[in-house]
């Protein structure tokens, strides 16, 4: 489970921001991984890397030197449907945005359609074209064996994601939405962008739970209703087994400037304190070669 926020402004003032990326990795404490750095194999790209074996070199999140961003999500589904295969990882959707530029979004989409086929494994890859006018894009699959892919090409502004099926609504994403316009109100300047970060890492650990979710309940149905309560909430924390682990934060101004920001668990919860690794990347976004 994950959220991912997202603020597009195609025709920024002098000075304000473009692109705004904030986002919640939500996954299992004991599940190895890379926090943010730069992909050896793909210099000019940074993110976390997922480290499951089978997995290796996916990812949840990543940004690269020419102003391409893509995330992965997971559909959340009812408690009797197992579909997720470990030996098939969903990263790897994520990681041909960032690394091959000859693609455009649409072609982008066609490639994940023919790796992911008929696979029962739900996803929704989001992934924003930053150089130049930015644009918004993503591709859903619910993850039932039926190959129905649904692309969406979205309009600027304010935007959250979450694990949410379409046209199912989470409390979550939707009080969020509310939350992140009114920062994205209150800064939205490259000058304001260290109060910016603090407003949106703020935003991401808030642990209010938005229950009962009628949404949630229906969508995974099945499941403890302790853990979808949790689930209601945009940190989520389950102690000691799956919450969230990670915290990213993009910011992409008019002229061009990068700000990558993430925060990542160190340590399993329930040893005290619980620590926070961050990484910090600023760059220029590049002409592609």
């Amino acid at each position: 489970m994950c959220i991912l926020f997202a603020y597009v402004n195609p025709n920024p003032a002098k000075g304000n921001l473009k692109v705004v990326i904030a986002s919640n990795r939500d996954e299992m404490y004991i599940r190895p991984a890379k926090p943010a750095h730069e992909w050896t194999n793909h210099l000019g790209v940074y993110g976390g890397t997922d480290m499951q074996p089978g997995k290796e070199g996916g990812t949840w999140l990543a940004v690269n030197k020419h102003g391409r961003i893509a995330a992965l999500l997971n559909i959340g589904q009812k408690k009797e449907i197992h579909s997720i295969d470990p030996t098939s990882g969903r990263g790897f959707y994520a990681v041909e945005w960032v690394t091959k530029m000859g693609n455009n979004m649409k072609e982008t989409f066609d490639s994940v359609q023919k790796m992911h086929d008929k696979l029962p494994q739900p996803f929704r890859l989001a992934v924003i074209e930053a150089r130049g006018e930015p644009a918004f894009g993503t591709l859903t699959n619910e993850g039932k064996g039926d190959g129905e892919f649904i692309e969406e090409y979205l309009q600027p502004g304010c935007h959250v994601l979450g694990n949410n099926a379409p046209g199912v609504r989470w409390n979550k994403v939707e009080k969020g939405k509310d939350q992140f316009e009114k920062i994205i109100e209150d800064s939205s300047s490259w000058d304001d962008k260290q109060q910016l970060l603090n407003s949106l890492i703020q935003m991401l650990t808030c642990e209010n739970q938005h229950w009962p979710d009628a949404g949630i309940s229906k969508q995974m149905e099945g499941k403890p209703e302790t853990f979808l309560k949790c689930l209601s909430s945009i940190f989520v924390a389950i102690p000691q087994t799956y919450g969230t682990r990670t915290q990213s934060v993009i910011l992409i101004g008019a002229n061009n400037e990068v700000l990558f920001y993430e925060r990542t668990m160190d340590d399993v919860p329930g040893k005290s304190p619980v620590v926070w690794l961050e990484n910090k990347y600023e760059f220029s976004i590049e002409d592609s070669e």
